[in-house]
């Protein structure tokens, strides 16, 4: 409260874990925000909303392996970021953020080449300019858990309809039979009468 009319926040070296859903909602003239060498293991894809004036964004130096790009699509003035100096890890999570980063390259001071990240697999850190989009390939044929939730239920849905649909077909069928004349007994019949 009362820093409506704030322009540059240094937040840096703060010990700083976490940022909540409009963590800087009541500053939303911001013009260079830095939360840089802090312990940042987490950033809400809401933390800067209302940020729509802010073109400086400094969160290098944390404890950061994922951001939602969701977090930085809300900072429609954002010239200047600074990521390096955090353990991303490069795993399918991270795909996003790299597209939107190779999208976005010309906002980085230092280039793709001071931002690393982990390989899950190998176990070794790589530079960004290292990796390209088919790096992450086999993200796009992921399944989250509710695909996986929906798709279940589906087949379940299906099976279920054609269980049912099954059965009335069978008593259709079996009651086509029974109230049909049968053609031996009419035959039967007709030769008696003779």
């Amino acid at each position: 409260r009362g820093s409506a009319k704030l322009a540059f926040l240094d937040l840096s070296y703060n010990n700083l874990t976490q940022l909540g859903a409009g963590a800087f909602r009541s500053a939303a003239r911001l013009l260079k925000l830095s939360l840089a060498n802090n312990r940042l293991a987490g950033v809400d894809q809401a933390a800067f909303e209302t940020l729509e004036s802010l073109q400086v964004l400094e969160l290098h130096d944390n404890h950061l392996r994922s951001l939602n790009v969701a977090a930085l699509a809300a900072l429609p003035a954002l010239r200047t970021l600074r990521l390096d100096g955090n353990p991303w890890l490069c795993d399918c999570d991270f795909a996003h953020l790299f597209s939107w980063i190779l999208e976005n390259v010309s906002k980085l001071p230092k280039g793709l080449g001071e931002i690393q990240c982990s390989l899950p697999v190998e176990n070794r850190r790589v530079s960004l300019h290292e990796l390209s989009e088919g790096s992450f390939s086999a993200c796009k044929f992921s399944l989250s858990l509710t695909d996986l939730f929906i798709i279940i239920f589906s087949g379940v849905a299906v099976s279920i309809v054609a269980i049912i649909s099954s059965f009335f077909l069978a008593t259709a069928v079996q009651c086509f039979h029974r109230c049909a004349p049968n053609k031996d007994t009419e035959e039967e019949d007709e030769d008696e009468d003779e």
